[in-house]
């Protein structure tokens, strides 16, 4: 899907909460203990990219929320990164998600002014952070700008609804075959377009 072709609406994750008040992550205490156990993956991926002279390193957290989450998985990142290459190469964090997500709360994490992880944003130099309010079925970001790029908990949702459920809350759930076909069929298309976006923006020498 392009935004060229079809007008992309948010329907996923709209903020219910007041905005700036780190909600979010401050209740999905779950994924912190699934994201802390992807950091040593992270990490030697890390290890293995390759890093030109004068250039940057990007980082990228598609569908973030309120950054809450992968706060810790980030620190460790820009730890590891310092470590390796010193404080000479500027380290660029975009923060992607929909348009209406509570950016608000991010910011303030990255500053401080929120209790939770601690900030690689105020205990690094030469980071730089961003935010990028669009989709991920669509291209973020420039071509062959991006080194490291993950997803701690977005990738699963769909682009649109393939059709009603009858009986049912959500997909796992779907008793009706015709209806489930209909679901892994869009589930199927949405991942093809995440990776092909993905792959566009992966710079030369990302692992």
């Amino acid at each position: 899907m392009s935004t060229s072709e079809s007008k992309f609406v948010p329907h996923s994750h709209i903020l219910q909460c007041p905005e700036g008040s780190g909600y979010y992550s401050d209740n999905e205490l779950g994924c912190y203990d699934v994201i802390f156990e992807a950091v040593p993956l992270v990490l030697d991926v890390i290890k293995s990219a390759t890093v030109e002279p004068g250039s940057v390193f990007t980082i990228c957290d598609y569908g973030c929320a309120d950054g809450g989450t992968s706060m810790t998985l980030l620190y460790a990142c820009v730890q590891e990164l310092r470590k390796i290459h010193g404080d000479d190469v500027p380290l660029s964090v975009i923060y992607e998600d929909q348009p209406v997500n509570d950016f608000k709360s991010l910011f303030l994490r990255l500053q401080g002014l929120i209790p939770g992880p601690k900030s690689y944003f105020l205990d690094f130099p030469n980071v730089f952070v961003t935010a990028c309010g669009t989709n991920f079925f669509d291209e973020c970001f420039p071509p062959q700008s991006v080194n490291l790029g993950f997803s701690s908990m977005a990738f699963h949702w769909l682009s649109r609804k393939p059709c009603d459920i009858t009986g049912a809350l959500h997909q796992p759930m779907i008793t009706v075959k015709d209806e489930a076909e209909k679901f892994e069929e869009q589930a199927a298309k949405d991942w093809e377009t995440i990776l092909l976006a993905r792959a566009k923006e992966l710079a030369p020498g990302s692992p």
